[in-house]
């Protein structure tokens, strides 16, 4: 990634006005994620788990520095419900060897170590073996439990309304109000991932594809895509980054500081069944990079407790979130590109400010060139690596970098002064 400044005037670009919001009268702002939010989510990393282990993985995110780096919610996907989950007046009941303590015993610890709590359900009935939960019947008596339990942030899932039929819109907009009026602020997450890839008959309003539509006037973000990992691990993640990566593309417009595109979860080097890693560290960075760029959610779906301390210092890269967490939220785009790979760029809060990102789609090392007209700049232009940490130098025309397989450029150099993030750049 490369933060680009002009030393010289911007030039008109249809790009820096990308990603402003368009078309949507009044959007949804729980008020808890002004910029992306960040975290852990246990489902792809732990699976079904317990409050034991959610408080050691607590303790991590602490001890790590992940959580002060911005990773500040510890969120609780499915299958934390007792096997009947409801009791005679319709309050849930969370299964009790699993969470010997209780909910709100968790979220007190949660919050004791300045973490945030999540929480999952479902928008459908609930039905076991296709759900984690669900709500539908019980929107606003969950929503006020959620709240009582003081959650901060609530995963809607809609598995078990695929399975019945339900219309997403309609059924995320009821929750949607649930919650709202839940009594207790609450981050909401959309998650809809209905696509062709599940071989499932649905109509276009149903698909993952049309959740933008209805997405940034029912909550804080909603997912553009299918999932990126599955519960047993997927041997084709690389090419779910880029899926994913294209599907959340489609429509940056939906986006502006509150409401937010959701391409799924960060799957930082999680291990296979056989011990194998589903993502290299440079396709794990690879993705996380582009996350930024994307001014996505950046959420960890990988056991943080595995990950090698070299993945821990990337994911903590202060550059790099400083380009997720930009207040204008803008959403990078594609700018140019070719077999080989795309440019993305990205505009940022400063007048000039660009952070730009090559990609290396093959399976080769390449070189490539960011052609700065195409990011709307001119003249004298500052460069710097973001993902090194270090200067490039004044550049003019164009910047030519050698990007690894699956890679995001990674380029050395030094310069004596650097525009930071944020700042005005200088008229030339």
């Amino acid at each position: 990634m490369l933060l680009l400044a002009c030393t010289g005037l911007a030039a008109p670009s249809a790009h820096a006005v990308s990603g402003a919001d368009q078309g949507a009268p009044q959007y949804y702002d729980s008020g808890l994620a002004r910029t992306p939010y960040m975290g852990w989510n246990t489902y792809y990393g732990v699976g079904t788990t317990t409050e034991a282990e959610i408080r050691s993985v607590a303790d991590f995110l602490v001890s790590s520095g992940l959580s002060a780096s911005g990773y500040n919610i510890a969120w609780q996907d499915g299958g934390w419900a007792a096997s009947t989950p409801r009791d005679s007046s319709g309050a849930l009941v969370p299964d009790p060897r699993l969470f010997p303590s209780g909910m709100k015993s968790l979220t007190d610890y949660l919050h004791g170590k300045g973490l945030k709590a999540g929480i999952y359900t479902d928008a459908g009935d609930y039905a076991s073996g296709v759900c984690g939960m669900g709500s539908r019947g019980h929107y606003q008596q969950d929503a006020k439990q959620f709240a009582s339990w003081g959650f901060d942030a609530l995963k809607v899932d809609f598995l078990c309304g695929i399975a019945q039929k339900l219309d997403p819109a309609t059924a995320f907009k009821e929750i949607s109000d649930a919650v709202w009026n839940a009594g207790r602020p609450m981050l909401l997450n959309l998650c809809n991932p209905l696509t062709s890839d599940w071989g499932v008959p649905h109509t276009p309003a149903q698909d993952a594809t049309q959740n933008y539509v209805w997405g940034p006037t029912t909550g804080d973000s909603w997912r553009t895509g299918t999932d990126i990992a599955f519960e047993k691990a997927s041997p084709r993640a690389w090419q779910n980054v880029l899926r994913s990566l294209d599907a959340n593309s489609a429509h940056p417009e939906a986006q502006g500081p509150g409401h937010y595109n959701d391409p799924d979860y960060l799957i930082p080097m999680r291990r296979m069944d056989d011990g194998t890693l589903e993502l290299t560290q440079e396709e794990s960075t690879s993705q996380f990079v582009l996350w930024a760029e994307m001014a996505a959610p950046l959420i960890i779906g990988s056991d943080p407790r595995t990950l090698p301390q070299s993945m821990i210092d990337t994911l903590r890269n202060p550059e790099i979130i400083a380009v997720d967490q930009d207040p204008l939220a803008v959403q990078g785009v594609r700018v140019a590109g070719n077999a080989t790979g795309d440019v993305y760029s990205k505009v940022l809060q400063g007048s000039g400010n660009r952070a730009v990102v090559p990609l290396n789609r093959s399976g080769q090392t390449a070189s490539m060139t960011v052609d700065f007209a195409d990011v709307g700049l001119t003249g004298s232009v500052s460069v710097r690596d973001l993902r090194g940490r270090r200067d490039i130098g004044a550049r003019t025309g164009s910047y030519t970098v050698t990007v690894p397989a699956h890679g995001t450029a990674f380029l050395p150099g030094r310069l004596a002064r650097q525009p930071r993030l944020g700042q005005p750049c200088p008229r030339a």
